[in-house]
């Protein structure tokens, strides 16, 4: 049950927070992308990334400055860590060592590292000096690739865990849905009058509020589901007003005779497949007519178009 409770695809009440504005995620997304930004912890300008000096073993020369730029600019425009993890890591590879210089039957080195870059499906190796200019990252930034895959299981490279943790106290599953379940069966209605200023304003039959719309979830609860966990107050009142736009004050007036006769014959127009724009014409006529008004305010009978 939990499960198919649809959820309102209007907005509620209360804006929801947006998180790809948030100062460490802007700082975070122009990190990935190489670009200048402020530090969300320091406080502190970070330059963007730059193409490194060239090595001594002038790998420079042999790659070719327009290319360096266009593997530079290719790398940093794909803004995704993990994709860059995986990139770079393709481009490490082991290389046997060829002379052994210890006694011990087993070296603790018995691999070395090679560097390659590749252009237009064209590889060049390179060193690690000329690696990290030429990407724009440090040699610790290489080492921990290295690291990541020694540690990992089949030699794959292991996709970065931050930030992807589920968080311990979020609210879901059943708990969640027994919420939205009892907010769906509250007795609301629309107003008339006041569909062209909230046209999608749910008004709370009996009036009240939210801390006695809990006390009833409470007691929904207890009725229909028990023994199972609850959510706060807190909870409640954020899911109510965030996903569903519902309010507890009746609008003043709601009913214009004229007006339904209208929309009566528009539905029964539209249900015969017949033309209905003369009708919502008059309707509109009538509305704007009544009140005297171009644009009607709250209290008129004019409808949302």
């Amino acid at each position: 049950m939990g499960g198919s409770v649809v959820r309102p695809e209007k907005r509620g009440r209360v804006r929801e927070r947006n998180v790809e504005a948030w100062q460490q995620n802007v700082a975070k997304k122009r990190w990935n992308l190489g670009q200048e930004y402020i530090s969300h912890t320091t406080k502190k300008h970070v330059p963007a990334r730059e193409v490194g000096v060239p090595c001594p073993d002038r790998c420079f020369e042999k790659v070719g400055r327009e290319n360096i730029d266009s593997i530079f600019q290719s790398f940093w425009a794909v803004g995704e860590y993990n994709a860059h993890n995986t990139y770079l890591q393709s481009l490490i590879r082991e290389k046997p060592v060829k002379c052994k210089r210890t006694v011990a039957e087993t070296s603790q080195r018995p691999v070395h590292y090679v560097y390659w870059v590749k252009v237009n499906k064209r590889e060049f190796l390179v060193c690690q000096k000329g690696f990290t200019a030429i990407h724009g990252i440090t040699e610790k930034k290489v080492w921990l690739l290295i690291l990541k895959r020694k540690t990992s299981p089949h030699g794959t490279p292991i996709n970065d865990k931050h930030g992807h943790h589920p968080s311990g106290r979020a609210i879901g599953g059943e708990r969640l849905a027994h919420v939205h379940e009892h907010i769906n069966s509250l007795p609301v209605t629309a107003s008339h009058y006041s569909r062209c200023h909230a046209p999608h304003h749910k008004y709370v039959e009996g009036g009240g509020n939210i801390s006695e719309l809990y006390g009833r979830y409470m007691v929904w609860m207890n009725e229909n589901h028990r023994g199972e966990e609850k959510v706060s107050e807190r909870i409640y009142h954020d899911i109510f007003t965030k996903h569903y736009n519902i309010v507890f004050q009746p609008p003043r007036t709601d009913v214009c005779t004229a007006c339904a006769k209208y929309e009566l014959k528009i539905k029964s127009a539209a249900d015969d497949q017949e033309n209905t724009d003369d009708l919502q014409a008059s309707l509109r006529e009538y509305c704007t007519g009544a009140t005297g008004l171009a644009q009607p305010t709250r209290g008129s009978c004019r409808m949302l178009w």
